[in-house]
Formats: structure tokens, sequence, C-alpha cells
């Protein structure tokens, strides 16, 4: 953070910020299904390779998807951003995401063996990768957009070998059956587009709010403040979810009532932000404290998005726990309701923010946004999880 603050303008890193963004687009819309049938499908037994070709039978449609979606996400960074780029940054999107989207499965496979310290290690790997890879390309070159650009790239082919690696002995497998028979991938990748794209929407919409309402300048702090408070969410998220979903769908196998799910569900919830909006109040504490040390002093203005740029974030965490509850109760269908609600809602709040034309109405909503935000998620899972199975076998609300 020191490094970036001190050779990377604002305006540059605001741009990268947003290009950046858009690597998770495969793992969370297009593809997410396949990401969710590693969770539900893949056991300590799976063979790597018989499972890697039934994924690979059905990427097509998804790869289009994706491919489509990157030109009109690039053709809107234009608008927001206001700066010119080339279509070469099509086929980057592109690349990068497909990279990424490996290494999501990795890490979901890592996750059902509970291989939680392997899952660190690729975890750890990952974001020193991201960190420096960058950087070193700078310090050899320049800090230009395409320079950065070149070193995520880098960043995400050695994510994915690290999660290959970790996962060498499934591919030794021998090829047999699964204890549970393997539903084709094909339904969940459909299931899964409209309740990703709800996500990936939902995740990123404060950076992009955050472009087309400040200054490229301010645009830059911002996007220093969330790579700074990006920890807090994403580690409340990662051990979390992590820790969470395979007791839950173990589980929901044995027979656990709907009620007995919802319950767990919500502890896990208010825990995960109560720890999360903690460690972000300190962490907004320490900024000031943090100028000169951990960030260069051109960055100072910074300090003053920790908690908005945080909170936006943290605001996603819970849909990750209520989402997981409705696959293992087989709710897939619902979850596009689910999270289509849920991103409407943190939509129209941080676009009503942004046009109050207050920087500082902006940055108190972002802060707060979680709690609001997993009491609308929790209303809505009322309707597919929490109630009676009533004389057809159909769940009534209480």
């Amino acid at each position: 953070m020191r490094w970036s603050s001190s050779v990377i303008a604002p305006e540059i890193l605001g741009a990268y910020g947003l290009l950046v963004s858009t690597q998770t687009f495969a793992a969370f819309v297009t593809h997410q299904g396949m990401v969710q049938h590693a969770q539900r499908y893949w056991t300590p037994r799976t063979s790597g390779r018989r499972y890697s070709r039934l994924l690979l039978g059905a990427m097509a449609r998804p790869t289009l998807w994706l491919v489509v979606g990157l030109a009109g996400i690039l053709m809107l960074f234009t608008v927001t951003s206001g700066a010119a780029v080339g279509w070469g940054w099509w086929g980057w999107m592109v690349a990068v995401n497909l990279l990424a989207l490996g290494a999501h499965l990795t890490h979901a496979a890592l996750q059902a063996e509970q291989r939680y310290w392997a899952h660190f290690a690729v975890s750890a790997i990952s974001s020193v990768t991201r960190s420096f890879l960058p950087l070193l390309l700078v310090l050899v070159g320049s800090a230009t957009l395409a320079t950065l650009g070149a070193g995520f790239l880098l960043h995400t082919a050695l994510w994915l070998t690290a999660g290959t690696l970790f996962l060498h002995g499934a591919w030794r497998r021998i090829d047999a059956p699964s204890a549970e028979p393997l539903e084709p991938p094909q339904r969940m990748i459909g299931a899964f587009f409209g309740a990703g794209l709800c996500g990936w929407i939902a995740t990123n919409s404060p950076r992009w709010f955050a472009a087309l309402a400040l200054t490229p300048e301010t645009t830059g702090y911002f996007m220093l403040a969330a790579n700074l408070s990006a920890v807090v969410p994403a580690a409340i998220s990662l051990i979390g979810v992590g820790y969470t979903f395979p007791p839950l769908f173990a589980a929901s196998r044995a027979g656990a009532s709907d009620a007995q799910l919802l319950r767990v569900t919500n502890r896990n919830v208010v825990g995960a932000l109560l720890v999360g909006q903690t460690a972000l109040v300190a962490l907004a504490w320490c900024g000031p404290r943090l100028i000169g040390i951990v960030v260069d002093a051109r960055y100072s203005n910074s300090m003053n998005w920790l908690l908005a740029a945080g909170g936006g974030a943290l605001a996603t965490v819970s849909a990750s726990f209520y989402g997981n509850l409705l696959v293992a109760r087989k709710h897939e269908a619902a979850c596009f309701w689910f999270f289509l609600g849920s991103t409407a809602f943190r939509v129209v709040l941080m676009a009503a923010l942004a046009l109050a034309f207050s920087e500082q109405a902006f940055r108190i909503g972002l802060s707060l946004l979680a709690w609001p935000t997993a009491a609308l998620e929790w209303w809505l899972v009322q309707r597919w999880i929490g109630g009676q199975p009533n004389a057809e076998g159909a769940i009534t609300d209480r």
C-alpha cells in the first residue's frame, strides 16, 4: 500500500480499480453455477479429471455470455471514468475472468474437502501476487494503466496455478462414480446467472457510483480506501462462509429442519457483521495514523473513505450466507429473486445517496449499509425458509 500510493497517481488508480473490479464477472455471474456445483458435489473422493471434463462440456454458453457482458462493461467504464481505452482491454478482461474462474473453482474444492490450511495458502499466494506483481512491473517499466494491467493478468495466472497444485491429489484419483449422482451443471449455471448478476452489481456498485459522482482524483482516494479496507469483508467472507457452508450442507443432508438451519444462518450473519463492523471502525480510527507509514501523504484524503468503502463491501457478505442456505435446501430458483431484491435495495439506496450531492451523506450511508441489507435479506428468505410444510408439501410463510 505504501509503495503503490507513492508511485501511482490517484486518477490512474481510480481507473485501474474499476478495471480490476471486472475480474469476478465470470466466477460471480456467468459461471457462478459451476462454483456452486463444485461446492455441492465436490468431495475428497472426487476425480479431478472426470469433474473437469464435466465442467468443460458446459463452458460454451456461459463463456459467450461472458464475452458479451464484458463488452458492455467496457463501454460503461468509458462513460463513468471518462478514460479513453482501446478494445484490447476487452480481451484482457476475458482472459483475467477465465483464469480467476479456475482459481475460484479450486477454492471451492479445497473448502469442500475442509482443507482450510491449503485454502489459506492459496489465498495468501493470491494476495501477495495481486499486491506486488503489478508494482514490480511498474518498477521496471512505468506507472501506466497498461503496466498495471499486465501485472494483474500475471497474478491471476499464478493464482490458478497455485490452486491447481494444491489439488494435485485429485488429478490422480481413479475415475470412479461419485457417491452422489452428479447432475449436469447447465441447470445450475442458468439458475445462478440472474442472481450472480445482481450480486456482482451490488458488490461493485459503490466503486462505479463513486466514479460517476466524484472527480477522477477523489475516485482514486476511494479506490485506495477500498483496497485498504477490503481485507475486513474479504476475511469475514472467506472465513465465515468457508467454515459454515460444509456443516450447513451436511446438516441439511442429515435431515435438519428449515427452522433449525435458518436460526443457525441468522446467528452466523449477525456474528459476521458485528465482527466486520467493529474491525472497520477500528481501521478507520487507525487511518490517520497510517499516513506516512502505510499510505503516502498525497493519499491522506483517502482515510476519510475507509469506513464507507469497507461498509459498502461488508454489505455483500450476508447474501452469501443466505444464498448458501437456499442452495442447501434446493431452492436454487429462489436465489434469483432473493439476490434481485437485495441488489435492487442497495443500488437504489446508493443511487439516492450519490444523487444527494453530499459526500458526507454518501460516506455515512455506505458505512451503515450492511445492517439494513441484512434485515431485508432476512425478511426475503422467510418466503422460502422458515415456514412449515403444508398438505401439498410446499413451504408457507410464518
